[in-house]
């Protein structure tokens, strides 16, 4: 059963990063999309092996799952090349997912756990970027702006300059 697990999670990450390639492949956002892809596919797959490796070696240690949770969430962000607002909308919102993650990871080093303040920091900084960015999205159709080529926010509600300004100023 564990093998079959184990299996079932490399399995998971070759999928998510063949999808991964295929969005920063057919991209229309990157010049150098091969680049980016092989760079983008080759942190994630890194994270997944060494987090699926720890968790097998020590089981009992949760900085596998930690390392393993940074490369899945990882792939999450390649959501931002895809053509499709819905589909670029959620990696926006939930890129910076897997730095709250690696974040939790070198906290949680070398045993795994989160103290109370750290689970604090950790729970905070994954509401602060999940929240931060639905606000953006939600007031600022464009909020890419170093991108001319990618698609707007498939769920803003109001496009004000002001707002937007705003939030990017706090942010």
């Amino acid at each position: 059963m564990r093998a079959f697990r184990f299996g079932a999670a490399g399995a998971l990450a070759l999928v998510e990063a063949l999808l991964a390639g295929v969005l920063v492949a057919s991209s229309g956002h990157n010049d150098q999309p091969w680049l980016i892809g092989t760079i983008a596919i080759t942190a994630g797959l890194s994270f997944v092996a060494a987090g699926l490796v720890a968790l097998w070696r020590r089981p009992g240690n949760a900085t596998g799952r930690w390392l393993a949770a940074v490369g899945y969430l990882w792939f999450l962000a390649s959501l931002t090349d895809a053509n499709d607002q819905i589909l670029w909308t959620i990696g926006f919102v939930c890129g910076n997912l897997a730095l709250v993650c690696f974040a939790g990871l070198v906290l949680a080093y070398p045993d795994g756990t989160l103290g109370t303040r750290d689970r604090i920091i950790v729970a905070t900084g994954g509401a602060v970027a999940i929240v931060g960015n639905v606000v953006v999205v939600l007031v600022d159709e464009t909020p890419a702006t170093q991108c001319d080529n990618c698609p707007g926010s498939a769920i803003a509600i109001a496009n004000s300059e002001r707002a937007a300004a705003v939030v990017d100023g706090v942010g």
